[in-house]
């Protein structure tokens, strides 16, 4: 009898130590382990949320620059001409939005590169406008990529004076202002047809979109992970180093070089930067739902946290230093040396966070991947 209650006493004790542990360990709740990441609902709600509504406005702005220039070439004047040139700045901006997801087909098939590839070519353009053969959308398809695009659109389009009327007088008076027309819808309805292309590429769920959702995993380069943070980093290292850095004359002596620019004749060097540090941050905090952000906190919430809010910190110091520019970056280069100098240390900050701290947080491997369309 004494043994049996011996052990009807320690069996109590054992439940109340129990008890007591499973309070102190979790406010009197029992302990519960957090669900896994869901990667795929990450990937989701970017493909819907980021990737395809960008690409559909890149789309309908491409759509719409090909009307635009066709209403400019059948009645040229400075009205159509300055709509023209709205719409292909309108156009332009919204593919630094795209710029960073070449990737899946897209990549393999060099649509980015058949959109905007940088230096123009304007020996060969000139060549075309003044040959013998006829000029539609088949011939610009069979040319080059630096003879095409968003970059050759502009040279059409503006005079380095910012000299509408000459612009106006090369499709009017001008020897050959009737292929000059023909080059330029040509390129627009190349234009248009690529970003239709692209788009398909992304809005089909049984093609490539499928394959996104499927590669998770993080130790495969070409898992759709991985491919996002690479072209993440290479996104905002390629508008610090490329775009920002390399006019400023980082490359050369600190010696600027306007020929540089990405946007030269349409001033829209400083707003490219920020349109493609708008859709990394996009990326980044997932828009409407789970992005990079969730899953970074997710892998340590202490570490991850602080983080997070370092990353989120360098964003509004970039983004404030940017809007303390002139509108042309031309300008703030030679007019705001130490506001354009504080800008690249902000990006060159971001850069260093986001391809160390980050890349090493989620175990990312870095490979080359060059998204900024030269």
């Amino acid at each position: 009898m004494k043994l049996f209650l011996r052990y009807l006493v320690l069996e109590a004790l054992l439940v109340l130590l129990l008890m007591v542990n499973a309070c102190q360990n979790n406010g009197g709740a029992p302990q519960e382990t957090p669900p896994p990441f869901d990667r795929v609902a990450m990937l989701d709600n970017i493909l819907k949320t980021v990737i395809r509504p960008e690409h559909a406005a890149f789309h309908q702005q491409a759509e719409a620059l090909e009307s635009t220039i066709e209403a400019f070439t059948a009645a040229p004047s400075a009205a159509t001409l300055e709509a023209a040139q709205s719409q292909w700045a309108a156009a332009f901006l919204s593919w630094k939005r795209c710029e960073l997801f070449n990737m899946g087909p897209a990549k393999e098939q060099f649509i980015h590169s058949q959109i905007s590839s940088l230096p123009t070519q304007k020996t060969f353009i000139t060549n075309f406008i003044t040959g013998d053969e006829p000029i539609d959308e088949a011939f610009v398809a069979s040319k080059g990529a630096t003879s095409k695009g968003l970059p050759a659109i502009e040279w059409l389009l503006f005079d380095p004076s910012a000299n509408n009327a000459a612009v106006v007088d090369s499709f009017t008076v001008s020897a050959y202002a009737t292929p000059r027309k023909a080059y330029l819808n040509a390129l627009c309805a190349f234009l248009h047809t690529s970003a239709e292309r692209l788009s398909s590429i992304w809005m089909d769920d049984q093609g490539y979109s499928a394959t996104f959702l499927k590669a998770t995993d993080n130790a495969n380069l070409e898992g759709s992970f991985s491919l996002l943070v690479n072209s993440l980093v290479g996104n905002v290292e390629g508008a610090f180093q490329k775009k920002l850095g390399k006019p400023m004359g980082k490359s050369l002596d600190n010696t600027p070089q306007p020929e540089l620019l990405e946007s030269p004749y349409g001033h829209q060097s400083l707003q490219a930067i920020r349109k493609n540090l708008e859709v990394a941050e996009l990326l980044y905090l997932g828009n409407e739902g789970a992005g990079l952000e969730e899953y970074l906190v997710s892998m340590d919430a202490e570490a991850g946290g602080k983080l997070d809010a370092a990353i989120k910190s360098k964003f509004a110091v970039a983004y404030q230093a940017l809007d303390g520019l002139s509108p042309s970056l031309y300008q703030a280069i030679h007019q705001q040396p130490n506001e354009t100098e504080a800008a690249y240390e902000a990006l060159r900050d971001m850069v260093v966070l986001i391809k160390v701290d980050l890349v090493n947080q989620f175990g990312v491997t870095m490979t080359f991947n060059d998204n900024d369309g030269d």
